[in-house]
């Protein structure tokens, strides 16, 4: 039995950037300071203490609507806006004022 050897041509493939490459491979450049910034807010919310939104007083379905929408503390649903509360799904603008009345 005889074996023969052949050899393929390299091919040179043309430089990417590593801008180009990022986005090929999907990632997130951050600098170091944007970083740190992250890990921090991170820490913080891990060791925050929070209030469940059980103790919320209102109806459960509303509550469910909030939670749904990755709302989980009662310090959460403090920090947003009216504007940022009505694009929850199911909370109108009544609600929204009735809350913020109480």
């Amino acid at each position: 039995m005889r074996i023969r050897s052949f050899h393929l041509p390299l091919v040179k493939r043309p430089e990417r950037s590593a801008r180009q490459q990022a986005d090929r491979w999907d990632i997130d450049i951050k600098s170091e300071e944007e970083k740190r910034r992250e890990i921090e807010e991170q820490m913080t919310a891990l060791t925050a203490p929070t209030t469940p939104l059980l103790l919320l007083p209102g109806r459960p379905k509303t509550i469910e609507k909030i939670e749904a929408a990755g709302i989980t503390s009662l310090e959460q649903l403090a920090g947003m806006t009216p504007e940022q509360l009505m694009e929850i799904p199911g909370i109108g603008e009544k609600m929204v004022t009735k809350s913020t009345r109480q």
